[in-house]
């Protein structure tokens, strides 16, 4: 009382201070800000003078639309804004916010203003504003409402991301860069494992396709499927342990012969260990020959204890094995492929998995190539 009262865009510049705050923000709740900072006393107390504040408002390096309470329409705009959209001072003010369509969906943005005139404050991370040429700019939007003189001010804050998108894009490719150098070296690996033993050529990569085929199909994740996809291509690594003789061997195996076989889940299981990481690559490996009645190897495993993913490479491993020749037998052909899983669903291997598999397989859009060898 008794002093000069600040003018409003003095006011409405501490509330782009406390909007950049606002949008620097990292953890913290919205209330703990609201209640630290009330406007009508940062503007009270603050002995610097109201033209200093005019100027950060114009020259600010990010957006600001002041919008009238309730109706959404613009009173003030800073240069910042006026560049980023293209659009003239005269264009912007006195119209409302959704009214000139740079910010795109106008049902979605009078949704958006009718939200934050119920929670006092919006925002959105990455949204996309449209320049008056077309050109859509991505941006961080933030908006509040504050008191200011017994009445209520909306205040826009708007800030362009272009940089930080394309960072992210960036990075995106370089992942994806780098997914197909691993999944390249996967191959190699499994190249390797079949090099020894002639029989086997193509046969992971087929498997790897049929197991991912069923997985997509019942809904697995992306995380799944990547992990399947891995394990599938590298489930008989554990066979580069063991003697290429015996992998070729023409004659009956004796049982000595066949334990040494089984052991390929296990080895392969322990060489994976390094890579699983957050996936089960490993896991699944060392599983891919049990089986739900406990009669498989290497542990012997019951249904309950085999994870979803070893029993889908378990069903892909044996229709492939069985539909490509192998050096003791001939190969035995699809059709019989499907009928043996189909009598052993829910005792050796999983109803819902041979279901999905035979109806992929007898899917003519779905072709699982043939070896060298059928």
């Amino acid at each position: 009382r008794g002093q000069k009262r600040r003018p409003k865009s003095y006011q409405l510049v501490c509330i782009f201070l406390i909007s950049v705050l606002n949008l620097a923000s990292v953890g913290g709740s919205r209330k703990d800000w609201v209640d630290a900072m009330d406007v009508n006393v940062i503007c009270k107390d603050t002995k610097l003078p109201s033209n200093r504040y005019e100027v950060v408002f114009r020259t600010a390096q990010d957006g600001i639309l002041i919008l009238e309470h309730p109706s959404g329409k613009i009173i003030d705009a800073n240069d910042y804004f006026v560049n980023l959209t293209g659009y003239s001072r005269t264009d912007i003010l006195h119209k409302e916010l959704w009214e000139l369509g740079f910010l795109g969906d106008r049902d979605r943005s009078i949704r958006a203003f009718k939200e934050l005139l119920t929670k006092n404050y919006i925002r959105y991370d990455n949204i996309s504003l449209r320049h008056i040429t077309g050109r859509l700019v991505p941006v961080e939007f933030v908006s509040n409402i504050y008191p200011i003189d017994n009445s209520l001010q909306i205040q826009c804050n708007v800030r362009d991301i272009s940089d930080r998108v394309l960072a992210q894009e960036g990075l995106f490719q370089a992942q994806v860069q780098l997914v197909e150098m691993l999944f390249g070296a996967i191959t190699c690996i499994g190249q390797l494992v079949e090099a020894r033993d002639p029989y086997t050529s193509g046969h992971q990569t087929r498997v790897a396709k049929l197991a991912v085929a069923i997985a997509d199909h019942l809904k697995l994740s992306s995380d799944e499927i990547i992990c399947l996809r891995v394990a599938a291509l590298t489930h008989d690594l554990g066979k580069t342990m063991i003697s290429s003789r015996l992998l070729n061997k023409r004659l009956p195996l004796s049982p000595s012969d066949w334990r040494k076989i089984k052991s390929h889940p296990r080895i392969g299981a322990a060489l994976l260990k390094p890579l699983s990481g957050r996936f089960e690559i490993s896991r699944v490996v060392g599983e891919h020959h049990e089986r739900e009645d406990g009669s498989g190897y290497p542990c012997g495993l019951t249904a309950v204890s085999i994870s979803l993913l070893s029993k889908i490479l378990a069903v892909a491993d044996v229709v492939d094995a069985m539909t490509n020749a192998r050096p003791y037998r001939p190969a035995f052909g699809l059709e019989v492929a499907l009928d043996e899983i189909t009598k052993q669903a829910g005792i050796l291997f999983s109803k819902d998995v041979v279901k999905v598999c035979t109806q992929i397989l007898r899917n003519k859009n779905f072709t699982l190539q043939a070896g060298v060898n059928q």
